[in-house]
């Protein structure tokens, strides 16, 4: 998704998950400032990558949407759902390949992902969370790895999408 405007990123995204929606909770969204001043502190710690806003923290939760809709496709039953999901499984596998893609070492690794931010660092979900977050913001400025998630992670939509 790197080489393409953020229009038809917007596009492939919305077209994958055309039946997400998501709830927020006004009592921790429902003040302007109060998000605003967390999220500058968030920046300014490098704790959600840079040269995003306020405005767009759903785009992370989205990633985690797109990953339900993959593991939702891979199982038949909702126990190896679950699994998966709270081991982190399919996640794991989307930034093994993207890091693969790239050839780095797991050392580069670790450090690519805490590139992205230091959320993104702390598990695969989050990262897959950060790096779409990252692309949507930053386009073809964003982190390499952000990058090269966010390819695999099309990719294994498209698959689900056959399903």
């Amino acid at each position: 998704l790197h080489s393409t405007s953020r229009r038809q990123r917007q596009m492939c995204i919305r077209d994958s998950l055309s039946s997400v929606s998501m709830v927020y909770n006004p009592q921790y969204y429902g003040d302007v400032e109060k998000m605003e001043a967390a999220y500058e502190e968030s920046l300014q710690k490098h704790i959600t990558p840079q040269g995003t806003t306020w405005e767009q923290i759903g785009v992370h939760e989205l990633g985690h949407a797109a990953l339900a809709k993959i593991i939702g496709t891979r199982y038949d039953d909702i126990g190896a759902m679950e699994r998966d999901w709270n081991k982190d499984l399919t996640a794991g596998e989307i930034v093994k390949e993207a890091v693969g893609a790239m050839g780095i070492s797991n050392r580069e690794a670790r450090a690519a992902l805490r590139q992205i931010s230091l959320y993104a660092a702390q598990s695969p979900s989050e990262a897959v969370g950060e790096a779409l977050l990252d692309t949507y913001a930053n386009g073809q400025e964003a982190q390499p790895l952000s990058q090269s998630i966010m390819e695999v992670l099309q990719r294994w939509l498209s698959r689900s999408n056959r399903k």
